[in-house]
């Protein structure tokens, strides 16, 4: 099979990650304010509304989905077969599963038996997450024994954090789920795998995200056994079919970039949003929004704003060129995980006085700004995370 031709490069993708990055530190950073909208929270279960919270996840999926058929055929590309391709789909989603297992963990921390405390266990679990999975330069000499033994540190520290960790409930270190990054690495192994089985076709991909859509329906109606269900990943269908979405959309770039009128491709997505809406009117009728319930209607509502904001993106960046506004927010685009991992050396106890409401929302935008331009300074000096 012939891999896809280079995908061209648009600003879009990067910008949208940027973006994403940048909301999905301001949200996890209410949890320090009082006094907040109750739109800008997370439904909660059981709750009918989408907040502003509950639309940063599967955004982040969306344009991970995006990213995978470009990374895979860059690999192809490049020379790699198809075992080598496993083996990185596979070391990736490890390492996923294990930097979210580590988080989840730290949101249970506490008890009068605790021998760490929740700021510690966050320092050092990013201490630890920075030694691992840094970029060192390639090297032959003794400094490659160097970056050895940093990772070789970085893995003690996670295996003290184990040994040393007890649970406000008094329980040890345990899966109660997989987190946000596990969940990813969930999502990633799925739809990385479906697409190697796919690649250029999009009647493929949209055959995948239709099964995916299906289960979807089937787990929200309760179909599925509890016996299935309790072993599979959180949301298993709903956030897969947010991942096959950037698939698609990453083949509609592939397959029409340039070879269709500019309206003609931005049309495109807005059908695309004005479809998914349709479908969340539809779903509506059945199930409620709900990104805790993972339902079918979270998912189409969401994607009825995702199509769309792609295409404004895309005619705002690529086709007019105006991109120097992002550049504040650049190194989120490109170091995704270095930002995601920043804001855990920051979560200390908050002192009172720290304004909530309003005052309390501009803290947590300087915050968001100041964890993202950290990013951009580590990675000037050659500090990045990537798996």
């Amino acid at each position: 099979m012939n891999t896809l031709k280079q995908t061209p490069r648009i600003a879009t993708i990067d910008i949208f990650r940027a973006l994403t990055m940048l909301l999905m530190i301001f949200v996890n950073d209410f949890y320090s304010v009082r006094e907040l909208p109750h739109w800008l929270h997370h439904a909660a279960l059981g709750e009918d509304m989408l907040g502003l919270s509950d639309i940063v996840f599967p955004a982040f999926l969306f344009v991970m989905g995006i990213s995978i058929p470009i990374a895979i055929e860059n690999r192809f590309r490049k020379g790699d077969n198809i075992f080598s391709i496993l083996k990185h789909i596979a070391l990736r989603t490890i390492a996923l599963w294990l930097m979210g297992l580590f988080m989840v963990n730290y949101e249970y921390l506490g008890g009068e038996n605790a021998v760490i405390e929740r700021w510690q266990y966050s320092i050092l679990m990013g201490v630890a997450f920075f030694l691992i999975f840094n970029i060192y330069p390639k090297a032959i000499d003794w400094k490659r024994w160097l970056y050895i033994g940093l990772r070789v540190v970085g893995i003690v520290i996670l295996i003290v954090l184990y040994l040393n960790y007890t649970s406000y409930d008094g329980k040890p270190f345990a899966t109660r789920w997989w987190g946000i990054l596990g969940i990813i690495g969930w999502v990633y192994l799925v739809c990385a795998l479906f697409y190697l089985t796919t690649r250029q076709s999009m009647i493929g991909s949209i055959g995948v995200w239709l099964i995916f859509v299906g289960s979807s329906i089937l787990l929200t109606q309760g179909v599925v056994p509890y016996y299935i269900t309790d072993y599979l990943p959180v949301g298993w269908g709903t956030h897969d079919a947010f991942t096959m979405s950037g698939v698609c959309v990453s083949l509609v770039i592939t397959k029409y970039l340039g070879k269709i009128s500019t309206a003609r491709f931005i049309a495109i997505f807005i059908t695309l949003g004005v479809v998914m809406f349709g479908l969340g009117l539809l779903a509506h009728q059945m199930w409620i929004v709900s990104k805790l319930g993972s339902t079918p209607t979270w998912l189409f509502y969401c994607l009825a704003m995702f199509f769309p904001a792609f295409a404004l993106l895309y005619w705002i960046c690529d086709v007019k060129g105006y991109t120097s506004w992002a550049k504040i927010i650049a190194p989120a685009g490109v170091a995704t995980l270095t930002c995601y991992i920043i804001p855990y050396f920051f979560y200390i106890p908050y002192p009172e006085w720290l304004p909530d409401g309003s005052l309390g929302l501009i803290k947590c935008a300087i915050f968001s700004l100041l964890c993202i331009q950290i990013v951009g300074l580590l990675g000037r000096i050659g500090i990045k995370l990537k798996i």
